[in-house]
C-alpha cells in the first residue's frame, strides 16, 4: 500500500538524517527530504507533513548550500498561507531573500499579506514585519507609509 511505502521511506530518510548531519553532508540531505516530500504529497498524510520537508529543504539550501533561488522556491511550497510558526517563518524568510534579491516590491508585496495573517502582536516576527516593511518603505521614500510600520 502507498502509506506503508510512506512509512519506509520516511524511516530510511531518518536513517540517512542522522549520518549526514554528522558529516555536514547537507547536499545529500536535501536529497532525501526531496524523496520524503514526493512520497508524502503523493500519499494521503496531511499536507503539514510534505511541508515540514519542504521547510527543511528550503533552509538547508539557503544557510548551508547557498543556493537562495532554489531555497525560495521550497521555502514558498512550505507555506499554507496559514498561521502555523513555520508557515510564518518560511514567508517571512521569503520576503527577506527577496529583499536581498534586490526585489523590494515582491518583498513588500510578502510581507503586507504575512502582516495580514494571525500573528500574535507580542510576538519577535510581528516586530520584524513590520520592521522589514517600514525600512522598505523607507527606502523607496514613502515615508508616511514607512511611519505606519515604525510605529
Amino acid at each position: 500500500t502507498p502509506d506503508k511505502d510512506v512509512d519506509l521511506v520516511l524511516q530510511l530518510v531518518g536513517e540517512l538524517k542522522r549520518l549526514y548531519e554528522r558529516s555536514k553532508d547537507y547536499a545529500s540531505l536535501v536529497v532525501i527530504y526531496k524523496r520524503a516530500y514526493s512520497v508524502l504529497k503523493k500519499s494521503s498524510r496531511p499536507k503539514n507533513e510534505s511541508r515540514t520537508y519542504a521547510y527543511l529543504i528550503g533552509y538547508h539550501q539557503s544557510f548551508h548550500l547557498k543556493q537562495n533561488d532554489k531555497a525560495r522556491i521550497w521555502l514558498m511550497r512550505s507555506d499554507g498561507g496559514g498561521s502555523t510558526p513555520q508557515e510564518l517563518d518560511a514567508a517571512f524568510w521569503v520576503a527577506k531573500l527577496d529583499r536581498n534579491a534586490n526585489k523590494p516590491g515582491m518583498a513588500i508585496k510578502r510581507l503586507k499579506e504575512l502582516a495580514g495573517r494571525k500573528v500574535s502582536k507580542n510576538s519577535s516576527l510581528y516586530v520584524q514585519i513590520h520592521f522589514e516593511l517600514g525600512t522598505l518603505y523607507h527606502l523607496k521614500e514613502k515615508w508616511k507609509s514607512a511611519l505606519l510600520h515604525y510605529r
